[in-house]
């Protein structure tokens, strides 16, 4: 195993911050993906020092969180007048 797994967390006993390849195998997304998820808000890191980048679980488990949500077709308000 590595060396942050002595540290909790609530996503399934494991670490609290993982590095990048660690996050990618958890969601099952390729490096690119992730740090486009990254660049868009949609995940928040932790830096550590000058380079190091460490992704929260708690974000991961957040942004699946999300995904699981059912999307709406359109924002309330928008739908087209019906025609008489």
């Amino acid at each position: 195993m590595n060396r942050h797994l002595n540290q909790t967390s609530s996503l399934a006993g494991g670490p609290s911050l993982l590095t990048v390849n660690e996050a990618c195998r958890l969601v099952a997304v390729g490096r690119t993906t992730l740090y486009r998820l990254i660049s868009n808000g949609k995940i928040r890191t932790v830096r550590i020092g000058p380079r190091g980048v460490r992704v929260p679980a708690s974000e991961l488990e957040h942004f699946v969180q999300e995904q699981l949500r059912p999307k709406r077709k359109s924002p309330p308000g928008s739908a087209p007048p019906l025609i008489n």
